[in-house]
This record gives structure tokens, C-alpha cells and sequence, in this order.
């Protein structure tokens, strides 16, 4: 599941779990369910990767940095 792959992140790792907007998290805002799914997004600095919603991927997403636009 996400938590359990997220627990694998290694250091200088922050991870905010919750709904969508949840007031007073801002990591959580606008951060949404992708298809009604619980979802991790990958962020570095203020760039974020788009959000999986399986263990497998967010390993991956993990892995490779995130690249800017």
C-alpha cells in the first residue's frame, strides 16, 4: 500500500497524509484523489509529479527526481 511504500523514502523526506485540502496542511493543498483513489504525489521544492495510486509507482516516483517545468 502507499504508507508502506512511502515508509521507504529515506531521509530529508517529508509525508503528509490526509484528505484533499485538509485545512491548515498545505502540502495537502490542492492535491487530489485521482479517481476516487487514495493518491502520493512526489514533490520537490514547490514542483510536484503527478499523483499514483499504487505502491509500485510511487517507489518509482521516489526514485527519479522530480523535473521542473
Amino acid at each position: 500500500d502507499l504508507v508502506a511504500a512511502a515508509r521507504d523514502a529515506g531521509p530529508h523526506t517529508v509525508i503528509a497524509i490526509g484528505p484533499p485540502d485538509l485545512a491548515g496542511v498545505a502540502l495537502l493543498a490542492s492535491r487530489t484523489m485521482v479517481d476516487g483513489r487514495p493518491t502520493a504525489y512526489v514533490c520537490t521544492n514547490e514542483t510536484c509529479a503527478a499523483g499514483v495510486c499504487d505502491a509500485a509507482a510511487l517507489v518509482g516516483a521516489l526514485r527519479e527526481p522530480v523535473s521542473g517545468s
